[in-house]
């Protein structure tokens, strides 16, 4: 058996559902997609409150098997509008399974950027994320690490409220206005999407030259 919480960032209430069986199995990237099916994340503006957030760690994560503890996260993606999950190492699915749990699912936003934390005995807080604001991955990092003590897991809200209360806020906003540093990422992804079509472009006009030659 494990857990799976489903976490409200609205009025921060908290359900533990309990996976048995196959139910513990069927985790990672195919949960993701049937979660978000069901729940007609398909219809929803992804950068809305209605896109849920879904962190899902596979069956033996919190053991020594090889991959076993990589992390699935998944939501309606506000660049393509695809349903779709990524998949990461580090400890966070590690920490999860340590806790006996496989996974969490937030929903809604939070009116203020919170810490979510989820301590070795099962209790989870919501604290402030001012410490944190402003900082790079490492620095936050080091922060968490000093504030939590040994198999427990800081899952950040923050940047999730910040992009729905921009929403909120404004009709449309665009996830350069709302995402700090996602102005730099946005034109990595112009920048890598013009490089990809040139060299198309460039591989196609050779092919067509060599077939010319031939005849």
């Amino acid at each position: 058996m494990r857990k799976y919480l489903h976490i409200n960032l609205r009025d921060r209430s908290i359900q533990t559902e309990e996976l048995h069986g196959e139910a513990v199995i069927r985790v990672g990237r195919h949960f993701i997609a049937k979660t978000l099916l069901k729940l007609g994340a398909a219809t929803v503006d992804p950068l809305s409150p209605e896109n849920p957030l879904i962190f899902s760690a596979g069956p033996f994560a919190g053991t020594n098997f090889s991959n076993a503890n990589r992390i699935s996260v998944g939501c309606k993606s506000p660049l393509t509008g695809g349903i779709k999950e990524a998949n990461s190492g580090g400890t966070f699915g590690f920490a999860l399974g340590q806790l006996e749990t496989a996974g969490l699912t937030l929903y809604g936003a939070s009116a203020d950027w919170v810490v979510i934390r989820i301590t070795k005995e099962g209790e989870i807080r919501f604290e402030s994320a001012e410490p944190y604001m402003g900082k790079g991955n490492n620095e936050a990092a080091a922060l968490c690490s000093s504030a939590t003590e040994r198999r427990s897991v800081s899952a950040f809200a923050a940047r999730w409220a910040n992009i729905w209360a921009s929403r909120r806020a404004s009709p449309s906003p665009t996830p350069t206005d709302v995402l700090p540093g996602s102005r730099r990422a946005a034109a990595w992804v112009r920048s890598w999407a013009a490089r990809r079509s040139r060299r198309s472009s460039s591989t196609w006009t050779r092919c067509r030259r060599s077939t010319t030659a031939r005849r």
